[in-house]
């Protein structure tokens, strides 16, 4: 008679419910990367553990022990790898155990996708004109970034305070147009919204409070000047 010894069998490792799943693919500025699972034919029962257990850009990801989420523990940017060799994919390898000490690994190789960025908008909070301005002077100007260098930006007043002030699409100079101008006081502090778009419909505001310069005066200085005739100077009030 053949008598047959049983040993621990390894588990399988399953990543994503596939076995073998050696390659993986997210989006930047994503943390969930994918889910560990396992079975073990020696006892359907065993509670299996996860863990980390190599890779050069181990240090960059977690792994729930019971759940086998493994997620990245900072969202990968893919203009900006963080790889151990900066080429944009992630080398980490898994493993999980069966409690009786048998355990099996898995090599994994994680690329990051890239998705369109938000641009950035520079915008100064506050603009106040210390001169009078006329219709067409420039009174700001604002600048965009794109971490996607192909995408194009374009720029645009959300609000323009009654049309007030107008906005170079490509430059991002603001000016003012002379609208309502008999209707405005003095020193008058309007609220402008700047948007910037990218080339795929992304965008990003900012406020910008524009502050009309104060009124101008005549004052007449008491000390005569060559001549002996007052001198006229110009004063803000």
């Amino acid at each position: 008679s053949i008598h047959v010894t049983p040993v621990n069998d390894a588990p399988t490792l399953l990543i994503d419910g596939a076995p073998d799943r050696a390659t993986l693919a997210i989006d930047e500025n994503s943390l969930p990367v994918a889910t560990a699972s396992g079975r073990d034919i020696d006892d359907l029962a065993h509670t299996l553990r996860f863990s980390l257990s190599g890779g050069d850009d181990a240090a960059l990801f977690q792994l729930d022990a019971v759940s086998g989420q493994l997620s990245v523990r900072t969202p990968p940017d893919f203009e900006m790898p963080q790889d151990a060799d900066a080429d944009g994919i992630y080398r980490v390898t898994v493993s999980v155990q069966d409690g009786q000490g048998s355990s099996t690994e898995l090599a994994l190789q994680i690329q990051v996708r890239d998705i369109n960025d938000a641009p950035a908008l520079q915008v100064p909070e506050r603009v106040e004109l210390l001169a009078q301005v006329q219709p067409g002077d420039i009174v700001g100007q604002v600048q965009g970034f794109d971490q996607d260098t192909q995408d194009s930006l374009q720029f645009s007043l959300r609000d323009d305070a009654d049309g007030r002030f107008i906005i170079d699409t490509r430059a991002g100079e603001i000016r003012y147009t002379g609208q309502h101008a008999e209707d405005d006081a003095f020193g008058a502090t309007f609220q402008l919204v700047v948007e910037v778009t990218d080339s795929n419909g992304a965008r990003q505001q900012r406020a910008l409070a524009v502050v009309l310069p104060p009124k101008i005066r005549e004052v007449t200085e008491a000390t005569p000047t060559v001549g002996n005739s007052p001198a006229d100077v110009l004063a803000f009030e």
